[in-house]
């Protein structure tokens, strides 16, 4: 495969990822009024909630470049397919979470 055509191919789900965190940011850069104890919670659980997220966008990140490195007919080792598969598990997560906390 080309690497334009496999840049292309790899670009095109995270598209959707940075739509939902413009989406979110937008959101939540408006004046939220936190008066309650529940709505100072969650905006506690919304304000932690994006280490994660920016941990798990670093760590997809480096694993799709890795599998892009891989030289054709490789395959990736078992661990860095758990680790890839459980960071983008994590991220879509911590978006749900994110987006349940928001208001």
């Amino acid at each position: 495969m080309d690497p334009v055509s496999r840049n292309l191919g790899i670009h095109r789900p995270w598209v959707g990822v940075w739509i939902l965190v413009v989406v979110d940011v937008a959101c939540g850069a408006a004046k939220r009024d936190v008066t309650t104890n529940r709505k100072t919670l969650l905006f506690q659980v919304w304000s932690y909630a994006h280490l994660p997220l920016y941990l798990c966008v670093a760590i997809v990140g480096v694993g799709v470049e890795h599998v892009i490195s891989l030289p054709p007919g490789v395959h990736l080792h078992r661990e860095d397919a758990w680790i890839l598969t459980g960071a983008a598990a994590a991220l879509m997560t911590t978006l749900t979470i994110i987006g349940f906390t928001s208001d």
